[in-house]
């Protein structure tokens, strides 16, 4: 049996699964964000996790480092 992967089929690129946003979600909560911060910024795969939970145990406050490692607008992928 063969199986075709159609454009339809495939998903978006920017979108994450919501079983990888509730994980980065969790993460972020653990890591000293604020919940609503943390729902946020989980969508969006461009955003390190990892990044943002050093900077935070590195003493900056969350919604800076949200700031400091946001995407760049209009930034080629």
């Amino acid at each position: 049996m063969t199986v075709q992967l159609t454009q339809a089929a495939l998903p978006a690129v920017d979108t994450v699964p919501g079983e990888v946003r509730e994980w980065r979600s969790r993460w972020l909560v653990a890591s000293g964000f604020p919940p609503w911060l943390a729902e946020t910024v989980t969508s969006d795969p461009e955003v390190d996790v990892h990044a943002l939970s050093q900077l935070v145990d590195q003493g900056c406050a969350p919604e800076l480092a949200v700031r400091i490692l946001a995407p760049l607008q209009g930034k080629p992928r």
